[in-house]
């Protein structure tokens, strides 16, 4: 990958992984689908912002029409060639000889190019990305840290390998698959070191202030929650990247966040409504709401969106593996979760793996990729 997509897949990474622990503190405040619904109304709102921002700005940006009439001289300004391309098609026209083919028009942007006919792919990004994957992290660490929730779901970038390899045919060479294999094998390290020591559950805290409630659930339930979270990311992962070639990456990120966000509403919009209107959240609930739900939600997944259109979904996912340090990094600072001496070590087995999967391409692969022909990755 060049530098762009590392900085973009970069950016990503730093607030996601901020996330895990902020999500634990507002889970004080919020009930796991509360929260994940004010993240993303919040999210869905800077969007709309972007959105109308970038409209805004190309207009600005439009050169103003001619308004006098045509003259022979030679034209300048920011529409003289195309205005001297039509006045030589005019000319040509007139004398009865061969037209000059017009420059084609540029193509519409994803909102104005049909954009409802890939409604249906939208709803199903948005029940991946957003309503599986953000319900069943906050229900998991209700159950787990946030160093032991970031753990589990860094096996999505195995899983995602596996996906785009049956969906997308990208192909992994036996060193990308070395290296996906020995990452996972350091998150299981992590993960297995993580679960000794018994974490503390929020749960009583939700309760207490008035939040959603937490039914009692057993002992592996928080685990299975996250789980299923990595499952639904992994999908979301493989399913945007046909998508990035169509849209812009703003675009594709607003269509599939607003999906999400109305599935979100219609389970758990009644119960945010009942939080509200108690009038019981401090202002630490509304802080970590507008945090996640701009720089983790809006921010880091346009980043994302961006980096998926520029390198193929198993090699950006695989840098999700570097997700696990920089969590537990953050939940020892912001949480005073410590991580025990197997932890690092688990983290330096998956930082291997994922050196293996982001090594360069051979010569003879780039000159293939260059030539459109399939590439084996890794």
């Amino acid at each position: 990958m060049d530098w762009r997509t590392l900085a973009l897949a970069g950016c990503t990474l730093l607030f996601w992984s901020s996330a895990f622990a902020v999500i634990r503190a507002g889970l004080r405040y919020w009930g796991p689908g509360e929260l994940a619904l004010a993240r993303f109304i919040v999210a869905s709102l800077a969007l709309a912002l972007g959105l109308g921002l970038r409209r805004l700005a190309r207009r600005q940006e439009q050169p103003a029409p001619a308004t006098g009439p045509a003259t022979t001289g030679a034209a300048t300004g920011p529409g003289a060639a195309g205005t001297g391309r039509r006045r030589a098609h005019r000319l040509a026209q007139a004398a009865g000889g061969e037209r000059p083919a017009l420059p084609a028009a540029p193509a519409a942007s994803g909102v104005e190019s049909g954009w409802w006919r890939d409604a249906g792919r939208f709803v199903l990004l948005g029940a991946t990305g957003i309503f599986l994957y953000h319900t069943g992290l906050n229900w998991g660490e209700t159950r787990v840290s946030a160093a032991t929730a970031s753990l589990l779901v860094a096996t999505a970038p195995a899983l995602t390998a596996l996906m785009s390899r049956f969906w997308l045919g990208e192909r992994l060479a036996p060193r990308g698959w070395l290296g996906l294999a020995l990452s996972f094998a350091g998150v299981a390290l992590i993960s297995w070191a993580a679960a000794q020591p018994a974490a503390p559950e929020p749960a009583a805290a939700v309760t207490a202030a008035g939040g959603g409630a937490v039914p009692s659930l057993p002992a592996w339930a928080g685990p299975a929650a996250v789980g299923v979270a990595a499952l639904g990311t992994s999908a979301f992962f493989v399913l945007q990247r046909p998508l990035s070639g169509r849209y812009d990456a703003l675009t594709l990120t607003a269509f599939y966040t607003w999906a999400g966000t109305l599935l979100l509403g219609a389970a758990f919009g009644p119960g945010l409504a009942r939080q509200v209107a108690a009038g019981q959240l401090a202002p630490g609930a509304w802080l970590a709401a507008v945090y996640l739900g701009v720089f983790p939600s809006a921010l880091a997944y346009w980043c994302w969106s961006a980096a998926l259109a520029r390198a193929p979904a198993a090699r950006v996912a695989s840098l999700l593996n570097l997700n696990p340090l920089l969590a537990v990094a953050t939940a020892w600072v912001m949480l005073g979760e410590r991580p025990t001496w197997a932890e690092w070590l688990g983290g330096a087995v998956a930082v291997a793996g994922v050196l293996l999967v982001q090594g360069r391409a051979r010569p003879r692969a780039a000159a293939a990729q260059g030539r459109g022909l399939p590439v084996a990755e890794g």
